[in-house]
């Protein structure tokens, strides 16, 4: 009995959870009752059926006071969640680092709230579920602040999100209410940029990574690229200073083995080559060539290029194309 018990349990939940799925996917809302919200509803109901029972006015009167409650809590919890503008300007992310995303957030009412957040909706087995990424405390009337998001990404490779979602607790923490925005995307994950985390293995490993420097800079002409100027050595004098722009430039060549020993030694390499990259973001100064079996099979130029292809393969499997 308790075994047939647990499995109409088990199905039971597995139905809230597709039905929960489904009423995300047409719909823009969802509600989530907290414990304490429980048993408001439940005292509230307590109440009601005491009240008519005894015909007591007071109970009337306590009765309406739980329900008005109700009513506002609700109306304030779809103003905080309708009334928030978000503004999300996405920079290059890398697995298992903090985000240097900025979000602007901008309250369009009149009502200061409090306990917001903000995340993506990510695919699930049973619906969509809210992922939180960032978290503001307070904001006033027509209020807008940047905010850092505080997640992280555990993985590297393709990010997607089916829309973006806001929620709250606010204003009595009887219940979270949530709103879907329909803006669905997608971003690359770098791998993590921890060359340091080879410790004494980057000796048994090594990792063919040749950098060619030409030390000398030229004077940066006042209509030329600024984004070109070379800050170290600017930041010195009063002039701009800039690399040469011939093809004794700053180069990283960078070799990516295909025949790591283990996964872990191959995620090494990818970490390491992703930090020596990402230094070196010009777009004409990366270059990576791939070897398998002692061949070299693919070359690649570009920072963002090599970073795409970094985060996409896998180990003992093809070359991405």
């Amino acid at each position: 009995m308790p075994k047939i018990a647990a499995s109409w349990t088990g199905k039971f939940r597995k139905f809230l959870l597709r039905l929960e799925g489904r009423f995300l996917r047409g719909g823009s809302r969802r509600l989530r009752l907290a414990t304490s919200g429980r048993m408001y509803i439940f005292i509230t109901i307590g109440v009601g059926l005491a009240a008519l029972l005894s015909a007591n006015n007071i109970l009337y009167w306590i009765e309406s006071l739980l329900l008005g409650g109700l009513i506002i809590s609700g109306l304030i919890s779809e103003q905080a969640v309708s009334g928030i503008q978000l503004q999300w300007k996405r920079e290059q992310a890398f697995a298992r680092e903090s985000l240097s995303d900025r979000v602007m957030v901008t309250n369009k009412t009149r009502i200061p709230f409090f306990g917001l957040e903000i995340g993506e909706m990510i695919e699930a087995p049973y619906g969509l579920e809210f992922s939180p990424m960032l978290f503001v405390g307070s904001l006033g009337p027509f209020e807008s602040k940047t905010v850092i998001p505080f997640a992280v990404y555990p993985e590297r490779g393709l990010r997607t999100w089916q829309g973006i979602g806001i929620q709250t607790a606010f204003p009595f923490g009887l219940a979270q209410k949530l709103r879907l925005y329909d803006e669905p995307g997608e971003r690359w994950i770098y791998p993590e940029r921890k060359p340091e985390a080879l410790g004494s293995r980057r000796r048994e490993h090594r990792l063919p990574i040749e950098v060619k420097v030409d030390g000398s800079l030229r004077t940066l002409g006042p209509d030329e690229d600024h984004r070109e100027v070379y800050w170290p050595k600017s930041l010195i004098g009063d002039r701009r200073f800039a690399r040469p722009r011939s093809s004794d430039e700053e180069i990283a060549r960078l070799m990516l083995d295909l025949d790591a020993p283990t996964p872990l030694d191959f995620e090494r390499q990818l970490s390491q080559l992703t930090a020596v990259a990402w230094n070196h973001r010009h777009e004409s100064r990366t270059h990576l060539e791939v070897y398998r079996g002692g061949r070299k099979i693919q070359t690649l130029s570009g920072t963002y290029r090599v970073l795409k292809c970094l985060a996409q393969i896998e180990f003992g499997k093809a070359w991405p194309t």
